[in-house]
């Protein structure tokens, strides 16, 4: 682990591999442990970058509020910083807001996007779930059982069956809070709700890989697929059985599927 200073703020980051770099960027509270999947398959093909937001993990949690843009700024000054000029740039709920905020502002630092599990703005049942974890957050009921009860939103009936992995993801969520104060964590989640970008789609012209589940209960997969109708240059995948955390429950599928759209692209 590697940390820089950016925009007054400590990020931490992991990068493996060599050659064309990918980019993978965390959802709410998500620390970078949470794409071992994807830094195991990818730094055998890509330079491999991933980090911990602002307010997760091992970076700082400065005083809020956040915002999306200042968290895609964070990640532009952690590709200056590696000396990154084009990225691929792969977004995981939260991270896929990140993504498309970046594919709408500073377009050519990047190759092409893929957000998983997420959406254009935050669906009216999915805003009043976070309002409700804030309010338990602020009840002071015990981390680990937050963490239970969101889990029971993020991840498939399937998933329980393997109680090895879950309990290693149950830690990873903790991890992402617990070494921090609880302000980042919020940060976050304001910057959430706050984004919207609906109305500005049409104007995202970069090569986009839309991937949702038929059973995402935080982020129904039709929000997923309206962006894929609006934007022009996009692919639509739509799996089964992977709740609101694809990129680990059907982590090989996913890692197939996205090699191979980033493979037919023409640098």
């Amino acid at each position: 682990m590697e940390q820089v200073q950016i925009n007054g703020c400590s990020i931490a980051y992991n990068v493996a591999g060599e050659g064309i770099p990918i980019v993978f960027v965390g959802g709410l509270g998500m620390p970078k442990e949470g794409w071992y999947f994807q830094v195991q398959y990818f730094k055998n093909h890509f330079k491999t970058v991933v980090f911990d937001n602002r307010g997760t993990g091992e970076s700082d949690s400065p005083n809020g509020p956040y915002s999306i843009e200042q968290m895609g700024k964070d990640v532009l000054r952690l590709l200056d910083h590696l000396g990154l000029t084009e990225v691929h740039l792969v977004g995981a709920s939260m991270g896929g807001f990140i993504c498309l905020q970046l594919a709408l502002h500073h377009s050519e630092r990047v190759i092409s996007v893929t957000i998983c599990n997420s959406a254009a703005f935050i669906p009216a049942k999915s805003r009043a779930l976070l309002q409700l974890w804030q309010k338990l957050e602020k009840q002071g009921v015990p981390l680990e059982i937050q963490v239970e009860e969101q889990m029971q939103w993020i991840y498939p009936e399937t998933f329980y069956i393997q109680k090895n992995q879950l309990e290693m993801i149950r830690q990873q969520m903790i991890l992402g809070r617990k070494s921090k104060c609880m302000r980042g964590y919020d940060a976050q989640l304001e910057a959430c709700l706050q984004f919207d970008i609906s109305a500005r789609l049409k104007e995202v012209t970069l090569p986009l890989l839309v991937v949702s589940t038929s059973d995402d209960l935080i982020c129904p997969h039709h929000y997923s697929k309206n962006i894929y109708k609006i934007v022009p240059h996009s692919e639509y995948l739509l799996y089964q059985n992977g709740g609101h955390c694809l990129h680990v429950c059907l982590a090989d599928q996913l890692n197939k599927d996205l090699h191979q759209f980033i493979k037919k692209l023409k640098f």
